[in-house]
């Protein structure tokens, strides 16, 4: 695994998410509560950009078909017969937000 740095936790607020693109994989990084989560950014249903849905609580929800999925484990819970998304590891160090790939 490689740690690649995307950017400091104050320039992703809380409540707020945001696409990354980190070695050529579309990323999602949610700040939920001070806690960061990273996740592919393409639905697994309808390839739609996740950065463009809305963060619920601990959960992005697809803007084309409402899917929501759970940033924490990638969880699809919408009841659509869809796959998961991958999650990929944070690390905090010194303020700086690195993802592990």
């Amino acid at each position: 695994m490689i740690k690649f740095k995307v950017c400091k936790t104050s320039e992703l607020p809380v409540g707020e998410m945001k696409l990354f693109v980190i070695d050529g994989k579309d990323l999602l990084i949610a700040n939920v509560s001070g806690s960061f989560y990273c996740v592919q950014n393409t639905c697994t249903h309808r390839e739609a950009s996740l950065s463009e849905g809305i963060l619920l609580d601990c959960s992005v929800i697809c803007p084309l078909h409402a899917a929501q999925f759970d940033l924490k484990s990638g969880k699809a819970s919408f009841g659509l017969p869809i796959l998961d998304l991958k999650t990929y590891p944070i690390f905090i160090e010194n303020e700086n937000i690195f993802v592990g790939i």
